[in-house]
């Protein structure tokens, strides 16, 4: 009895997880396709954000480039360039909104600068165009120009999965 239990159980099982498996092969497609949004000029954009030490001068946060990589950034006062680790590949849709977002919030305010000691920031680099803005806030403080960012900011957290 037991067996024949377990046994419709695992069929049952299988037959439910066959649908779920066919639907992540063509996930990983998807997310091999080049983003629609991304062309000649902005093929090399990087979006990073996330938290600067200014007395300390380091960085810790997120980059997220034109391929929808997504990874994780850190940079102290000695290092040259920043210490990536991979986190996720985003679906070339959602990264397309996102660069909506971010090219619309530098267009909208293409400067923010209001310094202290920790501060959130915002950097949207596109070399070939010979875009480079960086905007910073102090996050304990809402004002009229740092609101559009933080919203940004936000959007852009969600991408990053939570740690259990």
């Amino acid at each position: 009895m037991f067996k024949s239990v377990g046994l419709f159980i695992f069929l049952i099982f299988g037959f439910l997880m066959m649908p779920g498996c066919k639907s992540s092969d063509n996930a990983e497609k998807k997310v091999s396709e080049k983003p629609k949004c991304v062309g000649e000029k902005n093929k090399n954009l990087i979006i990073r954000w996330g938290d600067y030490d200014t007395y300390r001068l380091t960085t810790i946060g997120y980059q997220l480039t034109s391929d929808c990589r997504l990874v994780a950034v850190k940079k102290e006062i000695n290092d040259k360039d920043y210490i990536t680790e991979y986190i996720k590949t985003l679906d070339p849709d959602r990264y397309c909104e996102i660069m909506r977002l971010a090219t619309m919030t530098v267009v909208a305010i293409p400067t923010l600068n209001a310094p202290a000691e920790k501060v959130n920031f915002v950097e949207y680099i596109n070399e070939p165009l010979n875009v480079y803005n960086k905007a910073q806030w102090n996050p304990a403080f809402d004002n009229k120009g740092n609101k559009v960012y933080k919203a940004l900011f936000d959007t852009l957290m969600a991408l990053v999965p939570k740690v259990k």
